[in-house]
Protein backbone atom coordinates (compact mmCIF):
# COMPACT_ATOMS: atom_id res chain seq x y z
CA UNK A 1 0.00 0.00 0.00
CA UNK A 2 1.17 3.51 -0.78
CA UNK A 3 0.22 6.36 1.50
CA UNK A 4 -0.14 9.95 0.34
CA UNK A 5 1.53 11.06 3.55
CA UNK A 6 4.70 9.14 4.56
CA UNK A 7 4.20 6.89 7.56
CA UNK A 8 6.71 8.77 9.71
CA UNK A 9 4.55 11.90 9.36
CA UNK A 10 1.24 10.23 10.18
CA UNK A 11 -0.40 11.51 13.39
CA UNK A 12 -0.16 8.12 15.06
CA UNK A 13 3.66 8.42 14.95
CA UNK A 14 3.83 12.07 16.08
CA UNK A 15 5.39 11.12 19.42
CA UNK A 16 8.48 9.73 17.66
CA UNK A 17 9.69 13.15 16.48
CA UNK A 18 11.80 11.75 13.63
CA UNK A 19 12.25 15.13 12.01
CA UNK A 20 13.72 14.90 8.51
CA UNK A 21 15.41 11.52 8.93
CA UNK A 22 13.53 10.05 5.95
CA UNK A 23 14.13 12.46 3.05
CA UNK A 24 13.67 9.75 0.40
CA UNK A 25 10.26 8.83 1.77
CA UNK A 26 9.27 12.50 1.79
CA UNK A 27 10.47 12.96 -1.81
CA UNK A 28 8.71 9.81 -2.98
CA UNK A 29 5.44 10.84 -1.33
CA UNK A 30 5.62 14.20 -3.07
CA UNK A 31 6.13 12.62 -6.52
CA UNK A 32 4.40 9.25 -6.64
CA UNK A 33 1.32 8.44 -8.62
CA UNK A 34 -0.94 5.75 -7.24
CA UNK A 35 -2.92 4.22 -10.07
CA UNK A 36 -6.29 2.59 -9.56
CA UNK A 37 -5.92 -1.16 -9.48
CA UNK A 38 -8.24 -3.95 -8.50
CA UNK A 39 -8.69 -7.57 -9.52
CA UNK A 40 -11.82 -7.15 -11.61
CA UNK A 41 -10.80 -4.07 -13.61
CA UNK A 42 -12.22 -4.23 -17.09
CA UNK A 43 -10.23 -3.44 -20.22
CA UNK A 44 -12.43 -0.38 -20.67
CA UNK A 45 -11.47 0.88 -17.22
CA UNK A 46 -7.78 0.26 -17.90
CA UNK A 47 -8.09 2.15 -21.17
CA UNK A 48 -9.84 5.04 -19.41
CA UNK A 49 -7.04 5.24 -16.80
CA UNK A 50 -4.38 5.25 -19.53
CA UNK A 51 -6.20 7.89 -21.56
CA UNK A 52 -6.65 10.06 -18.48
CA UNK A 53 -2.95 9.88 -17.66
CA UNK A 54 -2.04 10.77 -21.24
CA UNK A 55 -4.43 13.73 -21.11
CA UNK A 56 -3.04 14.96 -17.79
CA UNK A 57 0.57 14.59 -18.88
CA UNK A 58 -0.20 15.86 -22.41
CA UNK A 59 1.86 13.20 -24.15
Amino acid sequence: MVYEQPLHTQPVFSELDVGDRFPLADEFAARHLCLPLWRSMTKDTVTRVIETIHTCLKW
